[in-house]
């Protein structure tokens, strides 16, 4: 549906910043329209598979 597109779009976005910027989770969370950063890690962890602070963990381990 629509609004699953929508969600994905933002969540890559989410992914994005988290991954290109010095943002926090919740900095990011606003960034891409969620107002309650426990919500936007509950939607992150459904589309993404891991929480926002799992994938950043991820990221930048991998940079090492």
């Amino acid at each position: 549906s629509i609004n699953q597109y929508h969600t994905h779009l933002r969540i890559n976005e989410a992914a994005r910043l988290l991954r290109e910027t010095s943002l926090n989770i919740s900095e990011v969370s606003y960034a891409v329209g969620y107002r309650d950063p426990l919500y936007f890690s509950g939607v992150f962890k459904r589309i993404m598979g891991e929480p926002p602070s799992e994938y950043l963990r991820q990221t930048f381990q991998g940079a090492d």
